[in-house]
């Protein structure tokens, strides 16, 4: 009686969700979800006569985000530009950078990495070819204007930047080190290496937690404690630069592994997602490794590619880690190693939970033990090594175990779906894609939105201009809006030409028709 109660106070839309929840189950609920069809809201060329490289998409606070790209001066050299975007796609500011040359001149240079924090200051570190090679870090207010640019000794390898919350300093990690930079001037606070002897340590991807610990998964080469030549080296240290421990998974010989990203977790363990490489010509996968706060290896979560991912540099394999859900998203194409068009896009969801033990009725929680030498292709767990005073934080070593379980599973064999470049997921974890359609020697920027049910429905649409050729570079996803970064040019293929233009895009997902064309600002004369 109670219920029939309550049950009276529903609308009609209500008291059919009611009964269709008494006998489907949520996978089958969402498989009759409408898939949002990606609509153009917004196009805008960042033209000039020179030929432009776009380089990133930066999400600030909202919508609101940067877009970083190269453009020739008068004698072909590449220039440093930044612009900042509205949510709606409205451009703010144009700055134009000229970077550190001594002495003064032209010269080779590109973005290694871009990053914003709290307060939305944007930081870019660069690579340059003068002088012998010249690593640089660029601090840029909200307004666009430069706070500071450092010179960085040392760093040549590929770099990732953390900045602190609170408008705080800035973590850049760099080869095989790591420096913090003060936020008021730039200047050093501390420099850590952290490279064992006799070993070369490449590939690094970096994530921050919420306590500032900053956490680094890296391939190692050369001699290790296990009798390997390849391993997963992973660190984590203090935002003051202490290191609180390091541990290493082992890999088979010829199996090099390559970093795909470090991603915290809810209980301030680290993620890391690689692809297994290796020189035997087979289907490489792509694996997932979890590791809890004091460094013990959880668990692993192989997927099997279909694909011969052979440098993910050029053949990407995108990774996103949802902490609150302990769910991965990874997407890649088939394409082959001779760079020919896919046949299939992949995507795949995995959450990963902890193995119950039936017995004791909770999570069981074996003891780690030390790891035998790595044979054939198994991935073995080692034990981890504190090299400082864990702190508080730190319980035990007995490890909780944990298992991925595939969520979502999606083969796209359309094909306009040449190349894939990018990926992201909104908040409900819904996956959009964007990539290149190849149709008789014309270049599309192709958007394609996934429904969260295995298998189930795409939507799909693609871009250019008139006579142009598009290809996209980067993306991202806030609410109901995809925003893509793109080249569009004359000719069609990787060759950038003389004509080419950055191209800022706004899809949204479902909605009506709404293309608009914002005002392009005038841009900065070089100082």
């Amino acid at each position: 009686m109670r219920w029939r109660a309550r049950h009276r106070r529903y609308d009609v839309n209500t008291m059919l969700v009611l009964a269709l929840s008494s006998t489907l189950t949520l996978g089958s609920l969402l498989a009759v979800e409408a898939t949002p069809s990606p609509t153009l809201m917004s196009t805008a060329a960042v033209g000039g006569p020179q030929a432009q490289v776009p380089i990133a998409l930066v999400q600030a606070k909202g919508g609101d985000h940067y877009a970083v790209y190269t453009k020739a001066d008068e004698l072909g050299w590449p220039t440093l530009w930044v612009d900042r975007y509205n949510a709606s796609g409205a451009r703010q500011w144009s700055h134009y950078h000229e970077i550190l040359r001594t002495p003064a001149g032209n010269g080779y240079h590109n973005v290694r990495a871009v990053a914003t924090n709290s307060q939305e200051t944007l930081y870019l570190s660069y690579y340059s070819l003068l002088n012998g090679g010249t690593t640089g870090l660029i601090k840029l207010g909200v307004d666009g204007a430069l706070a500071w640019e450092r010179k960085i000794e040392k760093c040549r390898g590929s770099a990732s930047l953390l900045p602190l919350p609170g408008g705080g300093d800035v973590i850049m990690t760099c080869g095989t080190g790591a420096t913090r930079r003060a936020q008021l001037d730039g200047a050093e606070l501390w420099r850590q290496s952290w490279t064992p002897a006799q070993t070369t340590e490449r590939d690094h991807k970096a994530a921050r937690d919420n306590f500032n610990n900053v956490y680094v998964a890296s391939q190692h080469e050369g001699a290790n404690t296990h009798g390997t030549t390849q391993e997963l080296a992973l660190s984590k240290f203090t935002a003051e630069g202490t290191l609180l421990w390091r541990t290493s998974v082992p890999y088979p010989k010829y199996k090099q592994p390559s970093m795909l990203g470090a991603f915290v977790t809810k209980d301030h363990g680290v993620l890391v997602a690689l692809v297994r490489g290796g020189s035997d010509g087979k289907h490489e996968p792509i694996e997932l490794l979890r590791f809890n706060h004091s460094g013990a290896h959880q668990g692993t979560h192989t997927i099997e590619t279909g694909a011969y991912i052979h440098e993910p540099s050029k053949h990407p394999v995108i990774v996103r880690f949802d902490a609150a859900d302990e769910t991965a998203y990874v997407a890649w194409d088939n394409r082959s190693y001779d760079m020919k068009p896919a046949t299939e896009w992949r995507a795949v969801s995995v959450r990963f939970s902890p193995v119950e033990d039936p017995r004791l009725g909770e999570a069981a929680r074996p003891v780690a033990r030390r790891a035998p030498k790595a044979t054939g292709s198994k991935v073995q767990p080692s034990d981890s090594v504190a090299v400082a005073p864990p702190g508080a934080g730190i319980l035990s070593k007995q490890a909780q175990q944990w298992v991925g379980t595939v969520q979502q599973q999606h083969t796209i064999a359309d094909p306009g779906h040449d190349f894939l470049v990018d990926m992201d997921v909104d908040g409900v974890g819904r996956m959009s894609l964007v990539g290149v359609d190849i149709d008789e020697l014309t270049d599309y920027v192709r958007v394609t939105t996934l429904s969260r049910v295995s298998g189930g429905e795409l939507k799909t649409t693609r871009f250019r201009r008139e006579g142009r050729h598009a290809r996209p570079v980067d993306m991202f996803v806030h609410n109901d809006r995809v925003y893509v970064l793109a080249e569009d040019d004359e000719i069609s293929g990787p060759a950038v030409g003389s004509s080419a233009d950055v191209v800022h895009l706004v899809f949204r997902l479902g909605g009506r028709k709404r293309l608009t064309s914002p005002a392009k600002l005038p841009a900065p004369r070089p100082k």
